[in-house]
């Protein structure tokens, strides 16, 4: 399945198959001219800091994150005049819990406004790199089961059969291939100005609320329910789990229809991704913006597990 997402509506389109070079990290560069540094860290915000307090989701659960691990590799810059720097990076597995992570230094970049920022994030290859934090035995976890994102922590609040306060450890491992493009900043601003002899700083935001969002469109609520309604009642809920929670007929943690506060049935609305189930519909979710929660990329996933 491939999804297209652009200003918060998600488009089928079909698949595509693309060849990454896996090289050291460097610039190759355009001949001549100033140049400057850029360095691009990554960021899960006061969610992967904090974690989401009850006060955000629609129906009084909260989450804490223990690991936030993801996957990322082709950084490219580009300008609308046809320009583009020959950046090569290695890719790269960060963590973002409990600070941010410094994904790739990018020396001898060409100083001027790169219109057009891009990024990729695919499975785990044999030699990625790990930045500082990164657990070993995660890695190894997500490259044996196709994983580009890995995410562990604690669902709080109604737990099954009976709606008892509690809490669910969860592990979900995601197999999808992300590509970003045309990222603007927070600004309003395309891609980003390289200044000549310093060092630029550029963020790739990750936003950890959009895998609790119950729909696709701008403004949707956050909730933990259908969630908890799919964990088996012991070991942790994996995303394997969630294939149980039909996004027509949810259920809630008593057993019956998962209902809102007015009592009316909750149907996650999926868009045009074609997801049936909240498996589905956990894989579909992009979580990148660039320089802020402001800022914007187009995007296209590939889910990679029937």
């Amino acid at each position: 399945m491939l999804i297209s997402h652009q200003n918060g509506i998600a488009f089928l389109t079909s698949v595509f198959a693309t060849k990454w070079v896996i090289v050291p990290l460097l610039v190759i560069g355009c001949e001549g001219g100033p140049r400057g540094i850029l360095v691009v860290q990554v960021s899960g915000g006061n969610e992967a800091r904090e974690g989401i307090p009850r006060e955000r989701f629609r129906d009084g659960y909260a989450v804490r994150y223990r690991h936030v691990v993801l996957e990322l590799e082709g950084f490219f810059l580009a300008s609308r005049d046809g320009e583009r720097a020959r950046i090569e990076v290695e890719p790269v597995v960060v963590e973002l819990v409990p600070q941010p992570a410094q994904a790739f230094r990018i020396e001898g970049v060409p100083a001027r406004r790169w219109d057009l920022v891009g990024f990729s994030s695919r499975p785990v290859p044999p030699n990625a790199r790990l930045a500082q934090g990164v657990d070993q035995s995660i890695v190894e976890r997500m490259r044996r089961e196709g994983w580009s994102l890995y995410l562990e922590g604690t669902l709080i609040g109604r737990t099954p059969p009976r709606g008892e306060p509690g809490e669910i450890e969860f592990e979900f491992g995601i197999p999808v291939a992300v590509d970003y493009t045309e990222c603007s900043s927070g600004d309003g601003t395309l891609g980003i100005v390289v200044v000549a002899n310093t060092i630029t700083q550029g963020e790739i935001t990750w936003h950890l609320t959009h895998t609790w969002f119950d729909s696709f469109v701008e403004n949707a609520s956050l909730r933990g329910e259908a969630y908890a309604a799919a964990w088996p009642g012991r070991g942790p809920l994996l995303a394997e789990h969630l294939r149980t929670q039909l996004l027509s007929r949810l259920r809630g943690v008593d057993g019956g229809p998962l209902l809102d506060e007015e009592g009316n049935p909750i149907q996650y609305l999926p868009g045009m991704t074609g997801a049936r189930t909240l498996r589905e519909f956990l894989f579909s979710h992009r979580y990148a913006h660039w320089n802020g929660l402001d800022g914007e990329c187009k995007s296209e996933i590939r889910i990679l597990a029937p």
